[in-house]
């Protein structure tokens, strides 16, 4: 996954990405602290397919009758 969810010193939680974190993501809970983790990692990893998808698009590599969206 790109983001943790990682223990502060303080005891509260946050989301990480390595041994960084987003302040507006401190929480008292390690639940919402994953659950904010798994949100901030698909809207990542969506932006990553959407860059992919763009870069076959432009090789006329993308193939939209093939059910995984790529030529084989």
């Amino acid at each position: 996954m790109k983001y943790q969810a990682k223990q502060l010193r303080d005891g509260n939680w946050a989301v990480f990405s390595g041994k960084s974190y987003w302040r507006n993501t401190v929480t008292e809970n390690e639940r919402n602290a994953k659950v904010e983790a798994l949100h901030m990692s698909g809207r990542w990893h969506g932006e990553q397919i959407d860059k992919i998808d763009n870069a076959l698009r432009e090789l006329d590599a993308f193939n939209e009758s093939d059910g995984h969206g790529y030529m084989c």
